[in-house]
């Protein structure tokens, strides 16, 4: 049976392994990384986009809802937090799921068959308009983005892939190749056991035990350990056995034993895995190629490619608002051109009309129903130009309202319709070359993140050089012993196993070195030129990148100029076309021209006003365009990006 001192013994180290643990979970909670790393991307600060980082389910009263008058969108956030509430914008209404829907532990978007039905067939536009200007739709857009919007619909079919505010957050925690992961490479790691053990053991040869044929131990085994790998590669290990020996051998010393034993070791590389430089690159249990490890400079550069690539999500989101948002100014313009001119074809209509039925000169059958024609081909011309789909070339101002309406994430409809405020610039901007072209090449995202390849391509070879020497490890080891009758007892030698201990007689060191190496360092010569062939890579693939951004930033600027120089035309062309009008109109009332005349003079106005209209449009995005090819296009319009 085991003694009680033996069950003293494992409860107080069970009580001392809680202690540690309980310690080492208070210190661990105490590391904090810090929330900015790196030089590229860590210096954008907090104003229109919040990158969340929070995983936390949102409840059901925390669901963003759209009120009719939409002048309050406030939502808790999953700590406790209140963001600022959106200005008065458009409004709409999501009626909630039915709670009995609702899985239990899921959050659902409060979305169901009771959203506002999309407009759909008006034979006119309505009289009041919600009023909004690009930057305000901007804003709205931004606004606590989680996903990142697009009408291409990437979000159905590749689900996966869709760009959120998660995604940098995500890399940085990612379990084994994330910065936390790479830190832990040097965290240091505790380890301890308590055994307890009764052996019953009979002996054929009693020779070998005092003549004793049976021998009955209680064996207390306790073990306690800490290692730490320090960022030079250098390995520390500290262990610590106690050991309690209760058996019946009358050959033994004491038939009640304590063994006491404590060992520190230090082992450091020489050639192979030394250095502060190639542990933050690899980490200290790297082999040639890196597979499956990677250092805190790797992982802080995955973490910069990572936020770049959600940067230039964000780009291309405002890139996309700017657009929708032109094209629905383009649809008003259209219309109510459209409209206009619809109104004086009915005129033209009904004078020919009022001829024919009066039978006049100039009101012949053919020259009325030319004249009817032509006024059902503006009103044919007005309602595509305000019901017409996506699937059309030009959308209408219904479907444009209702893209602009997407990426604002806002519902498909609302009590008015929403109306750009702002007008197209009326003087174009003076482009200076140089100077974009050297924004466009420091300034692109696609350039900083192509810089942190190369740079993670260069500290990758310089790894990789490493492991053409050998492992050549300096080892030192200490040693501290001690036997005695009870665990603590200073009466004399052996009587206690912690006081022999502290007396130093039986202390024990060594030293010495360690060899290793294969021999023709094949796997380590192809990883060095593995690491030299993707760096060369990642060289030439700058080259590509800077060349391709000139060429587009080149086609922006032409676009610029083009656009410029048709609008110039296009207002010559809607003058000609408004004096051709104004002469055919007196020219026809003094029977000097046919009606048809009249009627091509009036089309031909309509066709000009159109052509302008486009004209400014595309002015307008091709300016969009360029400061997005220059890199800009975010300052631009004040948007920056938070951590």
């Amino acid at each position: 049976m085991p003694s009680q001192q033996s069950f003293r013994i494992a409860i107080f180290t069970f009580s001392l392994m809680a202690f540690l643990v309980v310690g080492c979970q208070a210190y661990r909670h105490q590391i904090r990384v810090p929330s900015q790393v790196g030089s590229n991307q860590g210096s954008k600060s907090a104003n229109a986009t919040r990158s969340s980082t929070s995983t936390e389910p949102y409840s059901e009263n925390q669901l963003v809802s759209y009120q009719e008058d939409l002048s309050v969108r406030d939502k808790a956030e999953p700590n406790g937090a209140t963001t600022s509430s959106l200005p008065s914008q458009l409004s709409g209404e999501y009626v909630p799921v039915p709670a009995s829907m609702l899985a239990e532990g899921v959050s659902y978007p409060t979305l169901s068959v009771g959203l506002p039905r999309p407009q759909t067939g008006l034979k006119e536009l309505p009289k009041t308009f919600e009023s909004i200007t690009l930057e305000e739709a901007i804003a709205i857009a931004l606004f606590d983005t989680k996903v990142l919007r697009s009408l291409s619909a990437d979000i159905v079919r590749n689900a996966p892939n869709a760009a959120s505010s998660f995604d940098p957050a995500i890399n940085a925690t990612d379990a084994n190749f994330g910065i936390d992961a790479a830190l832990a490479q040097f965290d240091a790691s505790l380890n301890a056991s308590a055994l307890y053990a009764n052996n019953d053991d009979y002996f054929n040869n009693p020779s070998t035990t005092g003549n004793a044929t049976e021998v009955q131990q209680d064996l207390t085994t306790l073990n306690w350990g800490w290692n730490r790998v320090g960022q030079a590669g250098t390995q520390y290990t500290l262990s610590h056995v106690l050991i309690h020996d209760d058996n019946s051998n009358p050959s033994v010393l004491f038939p009640s034993s304590w063994e006491n034993r404590m060992e520190a070791t230090v082992r450091q590389p020489l050639l192979q895995g030394r250095g502060t430089l190639f542990n933050q690159i690899a980490g200290p249990n790297s082999r040639p190629g890196f597979l499956g490890t990677t250092g805190i400079l790797i992982s802080q550069s995955n973490y910069e490619i990572s936020t770049g690539e959600f940067q230039r999500g964000v780009r291309d989101l405002v890139l996309e608002i700017i657009t929708a948002y032109w094209q629905l100014d383009l649809a008003y313009q259209n219309y109510e051109t459209i409209k206009s001119a619809r109104d004086a074809s009915y005129e033209t209509w009904q004078i020919a009309k009022a001829r024919f039925e009066n039978d006049l000169p100039g009101g012949e059958a053919d020259r009325e129903a030319q004249a009817r024609g032509q006024f059902y081909q503006f009103e044919l011309q007005l309602d595509q130009a305000l019901n017409a789909s996506s699937q059309s070339n030009a959308p209408g101002v219904l479907q444009a309202e209702a893209n602009l309406r997407r990426l604002l994430n806002l519902p498909q409809a609302g009590d008015q319709l929403i109306r750009p405020a702002d007008a197209p610039a009326q003087v174009a901007s003076v482009i200076d070359w140089p100077m974009v072209a050297q924004q466009a090449t420091s300034e692109r995202v696609e350039i900083r993140q192509q810089q942190s390849r190369i740079h993670q391509a260069d500290l990758q070879l310089i790894a990789a050089k490493n492991f053409l020497m050998p492992r050549f490890d300096a080892v030192g080891t200490y040693r501290n012993a001690g036997l005695g009758d009870d665990l603590i007892n200073d009466g004399g030698k052996f009587a206690g196993a912690l006081n022999e201990s502290w007396s130093g007689n039986y202390d024990e060191w060594e030293f010495g070195f360690t060899f290793d190496v294969p021999l023709g360092y094949r796997q380590a010569r192809a990883g060095v030129e593995n690491a030299r062939l993707q760096a060369a890579r990642e060289r030439a693939v700058m080259t590509e990148i800077e060349q391709q951004i000139l060429h587009e930033l080149g086609s922006a600027l032409r676009g610029v100029d083009q656009s410029t120089n048709s609008i110039q035309l296009a207002e010559l062309r809607r003058d000609a076309a408004r004096d051709t009008v104004k002469a055919r109109l007196a020219a026809y009332d003094a029977d000097a021209v046919g009606f048809e005349d009249l009627l091509e003079a009036q089309q031909q106005l309509l066709d000009a006003e159109l052509a302008l209209h486009n004209a400014k449009t595309d002015r307008e995005l091709a300016m969009s365009r360029l400061f997005a090819e220059s890199g800009t296009l975010l300052d631009e319009f004040q948007v920056t990006l938070s951590q």
